[in-house]
């Protein structure tokens, strides 16, 4: 697993996946990453990291944050009859006795 300290999407200690915010990179000796982890209970512990990611113990290390999804916006159509039994239904039924159309803002994959 390769670690790069200017990942804009943030850091997390793993394995606990705690997300860690990087206080300095050159703290003297052989872990000069210095970084605050939120842990679960919300309360911030200090954790020291050589420049590869990794502690000096091998317990922890110091990761990239997944990128976050994209997102998708636009717009609905809503219809009276639109329950259907399938989303193939429901696709074959759109038409011109629109109801409604809203707008909708998700994270990609939500819903599925």
């Amino acid at each position: 697993m390769s670690f790069d300290v200017d990942w804009p999407h943030g850091h997390v200690v793993e394995p606990w996946g705690f997300p860690a915010r990087i206080i300095c990179l050159d703290a003297k000796g052989e872990t000069p990453i210095v970084v605050l982890a939120t842990r679960e209970d919300g309360k911030e512990a200090v954790y020291r990291f050589a420049n590869e990611g990794g502690t000096s113990g091998g317990t922890a290390r110091l990761a990239n944050a997944p990128a976050p999804k994209p997102r998708i916006k636009g717009w609905v159509n809503i219809y009276a009859e639109s329950t259907s039994d399938n989303r193939e239904q429901a696709d074959l039924r759109a038409g011109s006795t629109r109801r409604a159309c809203i707008c909708i803002d998700i994270e990609e994959g939500e819903g599925l």
